[in-house]
């Protein structure tokens, strides 16, 4: 039988915790339960999926201030040691990743589409397939196969039926 999902927040932390390999203060507390593509932790707080370490630092600090992110010192994904996180944006993340060496300049998940795949995908949309099938296939991240569905003029790279 599926364990219930805990309503308070002392039984949320507790539950939290169970998933955590708890280390010095120094080390990385590694995430051991579900993660996501990016190898971020995920946790069930009750009302929705939520990033482990987001769920760590409120549960430390408290709320997060809208267009803020939680960034780790260590650079570690799976890392949820409140001591390893700080509050940052987008520019303290690329920072981050550039100094760290883990900057990857286009990542391939948020490539243009050409003409004739962007007709093949809503032709296989059509079909039925699944969207998250379909984004492994092209390579994509699913929110692309999202508009491509959602965007009748989705922009392209053009066609790859190039005249010479």
């Amino acid at each position: 039988m599926a364990r219930p999902i805990p309503f308070t927040d002392i039984e949320r932390l507790e539950a939290f915790m169970e998933k955590v390999d708890k280390r010095n203060e120094d080390e990385c507390w590694e995430w051991l339960a579900s993660k996501n593509s990016y190898g971020y932790g995920q946790f069930n707080n009750g009302i929705t999926m939520i990033g482990a370490h987001r769920f760590m630092w409120e549960s430390v600090n408290g709320q997060i201030p809208e267009s803020k992110q939680i960034l780790h010192k260590c650079n570690n994904r799976a890392c949820v040691n409140p001591d390893h996180l700080y509050i940052g944006d987008s520019s303290d993340n690329h920072g981050d990743m550039l100094e760290a060496g883990t900057y990857v300049k286009a990542h391939p998940t948020f490539r243009k589409l050409y003409d004739e795949e962007i007709w093949l995908i809503r032709r296989l949309l059509a079909g039925r397939i699944k969207q998250c099938l379909i984004a492994k296939m092209f390579k994509v991240h699913k929110a692309t196969i999202t508009k491509v569905r959602h965007n009748p003029n989705f922009p392209s790279r053009g066609s790859t039926n190039k005249e010479t």
